[in-house]
């Protein structure tokens, strides 16, 4: 793979570049080097952790969470993300079971059920 700037690495993956400087700046996602011209370049690593990322967050996951994942070996993060997973389900069942009526109501089954679609893409 071609190493990427952070604009065609946002664009791969989905995020604003604002949001990818924010995860800089938090930690979450390592800032390469930059090349001759200035330029930053992003290899596959950077990717795959933007991917779970992003993931994570769109499933709610807090960011102080998402950090201890990325450091996770891969049972240990297997076991999150399956926790996660239960946590979803659990939510998407609670809310199943009020006023459908309801916008709030809504918003949160919909949210729910993306974050839940988001994290069985993750899982494989």
């Amino acid at each position: 793979m071609a190493k990427l700037t952070i604009s065609q690495l946002a664009a791969h993956v989905g995020v604003t570049v604002r949001a990818i400087r924010h995860y800089h700046r938090l930690g979450l996602l390592e800032e390469p080097e930059r090349d001759a011209s200035g330029y930053r370049r992003y290899g596959a690593q950077a990717v795959v952790d933007l991917i779970k990322i992003k993931t994570l967050s769109d499933a709610g996951v807090p960011l102080a969470r998402i950090e201890e994942l990325l450091g996770a070996d891969p049972p240990e993060f297997a076991a999150a993300i399956t926790d996660i997973d239960a946590a979803l389900k659990q939510r998407i069942r609670e809310l199943t079971g009020l006023d459908l009526g309801d916008p709030e109501t809504r918003f949160n089954l919909e949210l729910a059920t993306r974050s839940f679609l988001t994290l069985q893409a993750l899982r494989g």
